[in-house]
């Protein structure tokens, strides 16, 4: 009994660490919030509580299971990502995200040479091109440094 409780809490750590791993978490350095259409499909601020929001000057996390849930209705190795500086995908679209659900982001095509949209795996960055430096961000709710 003893060796099934401690399989069992190594796969639940295990299932948790690789969950965190693939959440898709995007840092916004501009002054809007930021949300997305997935592949064609609806805004990611349409989700329930938010969780498609990033607002300005915070980092957010999107659950693994909702992101591969969201891109299954297309390409799920080619899910595509028009990147929007609103929280309802209104406004134009400052560039296009290309990413997979196991591997992370593949390419980005910028729309709006006032932004920058970088990242690699499953961690975006978006900036003004003219902001300088990201300043150091927190995860949403709590509040940014002041210096």
């Amino acid at each position: 009994m003893k060796i099934k409780k401690m399989g069992l809490t190594a796969l639940l750590f295990i299932s948790a660490n690789i969950a965190f791993a693939d959440d898709l978490t995007t840092h916004n350095c501009t002054d809007y919030p930021s949300t997305a259409v997935i592949n064609s499909g609806g805004c990611s601020g349409d989700l329930p509580g938010g969780i498609g929001v990033t607002p300005a000057h915070k980092s957010h996390s999107v659950p693994e299971a909702i992101v591969k849930y969201i891109c299954k209705y297309g390409d799920p190795d080619n899910c595509i990502a028009d990147v929007y500086l609103s929280d309802d995908c209104t406004g134009p679209i400052i560039g296009t995200v290309i990413f997979s659900t196991t591997t992370g982001i593949k390419s980005v095509d910028m729309k709006d040479a006032n932004y920058q949209i970088l990242g690699s795996s499953f961690d975006i960055t978006i900036k003004n091109t003219t902001g300088g430096a990201c300043p150091a961000l927190r995860k949403e709710g709590q509040k940014n440094k002041t210096t």
